[in-house]
């Protein structure tokens, strides 16, 4: 049974709220997950388990995400614990990770029928601008729509080199191509 409308357009909202506090990619990564989720749903937070079939979750990993006003309290609730059976335990057990070193950032969202080609040459622009990104979003299902994402600490620069290269058009994306073509 689906639920109504109305929850389902607020999960969705909802979701775009979450902070991951762990993420793991290890072959026991679902189990890790989710005994990190069990671990905040005791300490009473509202702990969402989600696996790479999750837009935005990175290919072979699970993460644990809290809504954003709970992130900080959740990362100390984690703490050095380990992901062992007892996730109290943290001697000889491998500690989670709670800095946001791996965040992505979106930098640019855009959908429709041309959505993957702007993806793609958002990405060019800031692959060009030597700025890592990574384009979340699939061509099966192009009405969910592409984001394009940079780490935390480039998010400044990459939208520095978007405006940049939206001020000079079309025209100075035609010039670049060639000057490439020329040096090849």
């Amino acid at each position: 049974m689906l639920p109504p409308i109305e929850s389902y357009a607020q999960s969705m909202t909802d979701e775009t709220n979450l902070i991951t506090v762990y993420r793991s990619a290890d072959a026991n990564a679902e189990e890790d997950a989710k005994t990190i989720q069990d671990l905040l749903l005791k300490g009473g937070f509202e702990a969402h388990l989600l696996g790479d079939d999750v837009p935005g979750v990175v290919q072979g990993s699970y993460e644990v995400r809290v809504p954003q006003a709970e992130a900080s309290s959740a990362e100390a609730l984690i703490g050095d614990r380990g992901t062992a059976d007892d996730p109290g335990d943290s001697e000889d057990s491998e500690a989670a990770d709670p800095s946001h070193d791996l965040d992505l950032v979106t930098v640019a969202m855009t959908d429709g029928i041309t959505g993957e080609m702007e993806a793609t040459a958002i990405k060019s622009v800031l692959d060009a601008n030597q700025i890592e990104s990574v384009i979340i979003g699939t061509a099966t299902i192009p009405s969910v729509g592409f984001e394009v994402r940079v780490a935390e600490e480039d998010v400044a620069v990459a939208e520095a080199a978007i405006e940049a290269a939206k001020a000079a058009g079309p025209d100075a994306a035609l010039e670049a191509e060639q000057a490439g073509e020329q040096q090849s």
